[in-house]
């Protein structure tokens, strides 16, 4: 596995241990599918469709940094306005968010 896939898997795994609790049904069964895409499957366009899907659902914090993440390390300059939207839903969280979790390089892991 090359280090671009190690940081991949990482991340992933930070963000998406398990679908939020407090999601509806619908979202979690999207977030659960883009978790298999990208683990099991190792495609992340796909893992990224079912993303976007559960934003079209609903446009909630965990969806829009995860699927801000992701777009970012495949190279999706379109990762900025997930982040916008995370910030405008919940600030506070989105400064920790940014601070802790955020991941700009495979050096950072």
């Amino acid at each position: 596995m090359n280090v671009r896939q190690r940081f991949k898997n990482a991340i992933f795994k930070r963000h998406m241990k398990e679908s939020p609790l407090n999601c509806p049904d619908e979202i979690r069964a999207k977030l659960d599918e883009a978790r298999f895409y990208h683990n099991q499957v190792q495609d992340e366009e796909k893992a990224m469709a079912h993303l976007i899907r559960s934003l079209e659902l609903s446009e909630r914090f965990d969806n829009l940094v995860v699927t801000a993440q992701l777009a970012y390390l495949i190279g999706k300059p379109d990762y900025q306005q997930y982040l916008d939207k995370a910030k405008k839903l919940d600030s506070i969280r989105f400064q920790n968010f940014m601070k802790n979790y955020w991941t700009y390089d495979a050096l950072s892991i």
